[in-house]
């Protein structure tokens, strides 16, 4: 039976044909999140390549309907009806859409802002006077960690993170994710009781599950030791071709497809 294999075995022998190198902190979900589907993805990113230029559709919906998200919560009062929640959100998705349009996606943006005024609109009626965030997109660092918050209220100890792709389900990603969030928040003493992740698209919500003790420590040892072994292996997977390391990869002297590889992951 074929098995799908997600992120790196990290039982396997290993596997060092790159330099060490030392981790540069502090890690944000994102850099941290390279590392687990493909070391060798980590690898180039940190060391070899320029940041990618090109601003993929993704990317730039996701940062469309954060801005407005933001600016609806500064605008907001405490107590809205859905008609205001609704109104508000498109007339200032309208205002920034006139400046910044991404082409194809309105439709997709204007959908996660649909759903997420009717998740809200919901939300008011059970919060009361909690609704509003005590903060909205504030960046917090600490020594080996970085993130930006989307949404928290002190007095509810709640991180709200907003979510566009088209995925109802929580992976290891957002695990991390919210982990990360949760430290450096308590770090910096906001209590935190609860994280959720938004799914705007499908319009569902989802709250992080209870972690192991020492679960981000954990990780983060996991990139530290292959950071100092050198051990950056590629693990092949239908996403390569998404990869902009893909061409580099394929030339090295391992090949991305070498039979050994082709026997240990399908």
């Amino acid at each position: 039976m074929t098995q799908t294999h997600s992120e790196i075995d990290f039982y396997m022998p290993v596997q060092v044909d790159a330099s060490p190198i030392q981790i540069k902190f502090p890690l944000s979900p994102s850099r941290m999140n390279l590392f687990f589907p493909c070391p060798r993805k980590f690898y180039y990113n940190e060391l070899h390549l320029r940041k990618i230029e090109e601003k993929w559709k993704a990317r730039a919906r996701g940062i469309m309907v954060h801005k407005v998200i933001a600016e609806y919560f500064r605008l907001v009062r405490s107590d809205p009806s859905k008609m205001e929640i609704r109104n508000l959100i498109f007339e200032i998705f309208d205002e920034k859409w006139a400046f910044k349009q991404i082409y194809g996606e309105e439709d997709y943006i204007k959908q996660c802002l649909n759903n997420f005024s009717d998740m809200d609109a919901s939300r008011v009626r059970v919060d009361g006077s909690d609704y509003l965030p005590t903060f909205v997109e504030q960046e917090f660092v600490t020594d080996e960690y970085h993130g930006f918050i989307d949404w928290y209220n002190k007095e509810t100890g709640v991180i709200r993170d907003w979510k566009t792709s088209k995925s109802p389900y929580m992976n290891q990603d957002m695990q991390r994710q919210g982990a990360i969030y949760k430290t450096i928040l308590e770090a910096n003493n906001y209590p935190v009781n609860t994280v959720i992740f938004e799914m705007l698209y499908p319009g569902k919500s989802k709250i992080l599950p209870i972690q192991e003790e020492n679960y981000l420590e954990n990780e983060l040892t996991k990139i530290t030791t292959a950071a100092g072994l050198g051990n950056f292996r590629k693990v092949p997977t239908g996403l390569c071709a998404y990869c902009p390391y893909q061409l580099r990869c394929e030339a090295e002297p391992i090949s991305l497809w070498s039979e050994f590889d082709l026997e240990y992951y399908l």
